[in-house]
């Protein structure tokens, strides 16, 4: 048994909850989605009033120092003077988050 199509594609403009519903709609019922880590973007993608509190905000991925390599860094008080390239989810609600997994498990 195989592992099934595998859709591999550079970053993209965009948000990541974008490029979910995107993707799936794209190849509806073919989609095994895995997650590694928090489950935010997928719940906003259900149901986008998760999200209570937003910010754009320039979002990185540490390569260069020895002490954070590999660690996501937020520059949450624009002192890098980065262009903002994501939207960060600052609050949820916590009862709605619940509501959209306990759909998803029953489903």
């Amino acid at each position: 048994m195989g592992w099934g199509r595998s859709v591999f594609r550079l970053p993209a403009e965009g948000h990541a909850v974008d490029a979910i519903i995107d993707t799936i709609r794209c190849f509806a019922g073919e989609i095994t989605l895995v997650t590694l880590g928090p489950l935010t973007n997928v719940a906003v993608a259900i149901d986008p009033t998760v999200a209570t509190a937003t910010k754009h905000l320039h979002v990185a991925i540490e390569t260069k120092s020895e002490l954070t390599r590999g660690a996501t860094v937020v520059d949450h008080l624009g002192i890098t003077g980065q262009e903002p390239n994501a939207r960060v989810v600052l609050a949820a609600s916590r009862e709605r988050f619940l509501h959209v997994l306990y759909d998803a498990v029953q489903g």
